[in-house]
């Protein structure tokens, strides 16, 4: 499809009505990323699935920046030469409240860039975190379970990444306190454990 194609795409009348857009493994680079960002047509979008392209940090900066794609609820931007600075693109961004699913494995954000994420107050309706093989170590895992802005955060996959017994105790601890936190009721005079 190309760049080229994406861009016909985006300002084609016939996807105004769609929900769910997945372009993995088509050469895209930072252009196609902006022509969808900049799109009037992608109102409706709820998912945008990108495995397997180039759009790099730049692409996520259109993305990030971008208001026209206010249904959007999961993005997945695996393989996709990210770095920490396109992960900061994404954690300062104000555009991003609605996603509750975020995938940006096989990239290249590191414990920068899970820092920056964590620090971020764009992201607390994220429910799906996936950052396998990212080369994130302890330093970047234990940010992340310190930090209080994922408080929806149940499911985080960071398989693929040296990490220690030391860093997966930290995140083990933070989802079951996410897990509690979700489930208790009453004013905290309740807790629902059943059918985990």
């Amino acid at each position: 499809l190309g760049d080229d194609g994406v861009r016909a795409l985006a300002g084609s009348l016939s996807v105004k009505q769609v929900k769910r857009l997945i372009l993995s493994s088509n050469k895209l680079g930072p252009e196609a990323a902006k022509a969808l960002a900049e799109s009037d047509r992608m109102g409706n979008l709820q998912e945008l699935k990108l495995y397997k392209n180039n759009i790099g940090d730049d692409g996520v900066r259109h993305l990030a920046n971008s208001e026209k794609l206010p249904a959007l609820q999961a993005l997945r931007l695996a393989w996709n030469n990210i770095s920490p600075v396109g992960a900061r693109y994404l954690a300062e961004s104000k555009n991003l409240q609605g996603v509750t699913s975020l995938t940006l494995a096989d990239n290249k954000i590191g414990d920068e860039g899970l820092k920056a994420l964590a620090a971020s107050e764009s992201f607390s309706n994220l429910e799906i975190l996936d950052l396998r093989h990212n080369g994130i170590s302890d330093e970047g895992a234990i940010a992340l379970a310190g930090s209080k802005m994922f408080p929806r955060l149940q499911t985080l996959d960071l398989n693929e990444n040296p990490l220690t017994e030391k860093g997966k105790e930290a995140i083990s601890i933070f989802l079951i306190r996410n897990l509690i936190r979700l489930r208790l009721r009453d004013e905290g005079k309740s807790l629902d454990l059943s059918n985990l």
